[in-house]
């Protein structure tokens, strides 16, 4: 499971309502805030393992109407940050996850009907701990994201990502890779 991914669960299982994508510039339609809001989930799917995850979610987000072509892409900006515990039930070894971001949605290019290309730029710091309290790896720097999002064409935020379609240029240094690889070390 890469960091990304560990990021995107967070923000998607806190912030459903934000579900769209689009290019930048265009008119506010809705602010959103949550602060300190706690989460919780499982992982299964790293190969055998499962890892109880706890943490606390606080972000800002501003959702955007497009304009011109990309009508039909509502934008957003957000900026977040977690804390969050991965323990493993079985032997009770746990780690600590830190992030910092800013993201932007910068483009929505259409490509086909209802579907568009999305250029993100996420920037900012994320940080592994173990549980002595030690950095065991960090990313810094920026992401830049491409993915594809068929906006359904009915006017509104929200629609489906073609996780398939995402393609990440990382700029920095981004040590963190894989959490499954780093939990089976640290637990």
């Amino acid at each position: 499971m890469q960091f990304k991914t560990l990021v995107a669960s967070a923000v998607f299982a806190t912030t459903t309502a934000l579900l769209a994508a689009g290019p930048a510039g265009a008119t506010v339609i809705e602010k959103f805030r949550e602060v300190a809001a706690p989460y919780e989930f499982v992982i299964t799917d790293c190969e055998g393992a499962t890892y109880a995850v706890e943490g606390v979610f606080t972000g800002r987000f501003i959702l955007r109407q497009g304009t011109g072509p990309a009508a039909e892409a509502f934008p957003y900006v957000e900026r977040f940050s977690i804390e969050e515990t991965w323990t493993d039930p079985e032997t009770g070894g746990w780690f600590t996850v830190r992030a910092n971001m800013l993201g932007n949605e910068v483009k929505a290019r259409p490509v086909d009907g209802t579907i568009f290309e999305f250029r993100k730029v996420e920037a900012g710091r994320q940080t592994v701990w173990n549980s002595e309290g030690e950095l065991v790896a960090h990313n810094s720097g920026a992401l830049l994201i491409t993915f594809l999002f068929d906006t359904l064409g009915d006017g509104m935020p929200g629609g489906e990502y073609d996780w398939d379609s995402f393609v990440e240029d990382a700029r920095g240094p981004h040590q963190i890779g894989d959490l499954c690889a780093i939990a089976d070390e640290l637990t």
